[in-house]
């Protein structure tokens, strides 16, 4: 990229997503702390902080994971690298029904839908795949089993969110996202606590599990019928 095709706009956008990159994203990768289970909090008051708290950084990685960190990279691969990627002129269209003097114009055809299948291959890993490896990563200090776990969450909570804006706006369906994965953490946290009032939180999500899974339902149907 030639520095006269950066504008000021360009260089703010560079410069924000570096900054963001060294300062949230790199360092959760290099953090050699082993997990400790925190002594579960005693009272209602302390509950309530620490669901807060909990949720607060649910919806602080889904930010940066879902919403952040793949949108910047969509907005670099339309704006610098795609334009750069394609310097041919647009091919004749290709017709299914062509004479056998035609074979070389379908082998060209051919060869032109391998290579567009082959560049949207190359966006997905460039725009999404990041940022569930980063996801997945942040989570090594947890062992191999947590990381897979961390992996196929990210992949869902993605798709969740893309469903969701569909229809919703993006703050509300993303709030939506972190709200379950809040209520999942929180879940896991008075499971592996082992306390009595793990069977009322396990209801409560139950609750909100079965409420989400009817609002993907209507969210469908209304996706359907669109």
């Amino acid at each position: 990229m030639k520095r006269a095709d950066l504008n000021k706009k360009d260089l703010l956008l560079f410069t924000e997503f570096a900054a963001v990159i060294a300062c949230l994203l790199l360092p959760p990768l290099f953090s050699a702390v082993p997990f400790s289970l925190p002594p579960k909090p005693e009272g209602l008051y302390a509950q309530s902080v620490f669901c807060f708290y909990t949720l607060c950084a649910a919806a602080y990685e889904e930010v940066l994971y879902r919403l952040y960190t793949p949108n910047r990279l969509h907005r670099i691969y339309a704006g610098y690298i795609k334009p750069r990627l394609q310097k041919n002129p647009p091919a004749a269209e290709c017709s299914a029904h062509l004479p056998q003097s035609s074979l070389p114009h379908n082998r060209f055809c051919y060869k032109k839908t391998a290579v567009s299948k082959a560049a949207a291959v190359f966006e997905f890993f460039l725009t999404e795949f990041p940022a569930v490896l980063l996801f997945t990563l942040a989570h090594r200090y947890l062992g191999l089993s947590s990381m897979l776990f961390a992996a196929g969450a990210g992949i869902v909570f993605r798709i969740a969110y893309l469903k969701l804006k569909q229809v919703f706006h993006p703050a509300i369906s993303i709030a939506l996202v972190a709200a379950v994965h809040g209520l999942w953490n929180i879940g896991v946290y008075y499971y592996l606590w082992g306390n009595t009032i793990t069977r009322v939180i396990s209801r409560l999500y139950g609750l909100s599990a079965n409420a989400i899974s009817f609002t993907f339902s209507e969210l469908y149907t209304a996706i359907s019928l669109a």
